[in-house]
């Protein structure tokens, strides 16, 4: 499907321009299941453990943004999202992988991701704080500068 070819790429995906801010948000969808009428965002991940209960919610904002990105768009969508986990369980001697696949519905929040949006890009565009000598992130930031 083009269309759906070109929401998988960030360059031509789906995306919100909000005046007020002068900001974009974009995203590039894995996959968006048509059912009755409603698009409904999939997102395809690998895992190289069983997931844990709850362990959706890492994915939460960006369930939310893709939600928020067809209905800016005007694709009806149903406040949920698939996340769709592929786990390896055998590697064959020839190099194939055997995977289990469990998909989990997700409810998410069109309003969410647009307060998350805007409070980043205040944020963003705020002046950055000065490093800390016993914050982790900092200490990360400059040795990667090093590099």
């Amino acid at each position: 499907n083009e269309v759906l070819s070109k929401w998988r790429n960030w360059r031509s995906g789906l995306s919100y321009y909000d005046k007020e801010l002068d900001a974009v948000l974009v995203g590039a969808l894995d996959d968006c299941v048509v059912e009755n009428g409603k698009y409904i965002p999939a997102d395809y991940k690998t895992r190289g453990f069983d997931i844990k209960e709850g362990g959706e919610s890492f994915y939460q904002n960006q369930l939310n943004c893709y939600s928020f990105l067809l209905e800016a768009n005007n694709f009806s969508q149903p406040n949920f999202a698939y996340l769709i986990y592929f786990i390896p369980r055998e590697v064959k001697g020839s190099g194939m992988v055997q995977f289990s696949v469990e998909v989990k519905k997700v409810g998410t929040s069109t309003e969410t991701a647009l307060k998350t949006f805007r409070a980043a890009v205040h944020l963003l565009r705020k002046p950055m704080p000065e490093s800390h000598s016993e914050c982790q992130f900092c200490s990360w930031g400059r040795n990667v500068a090093a590099v």
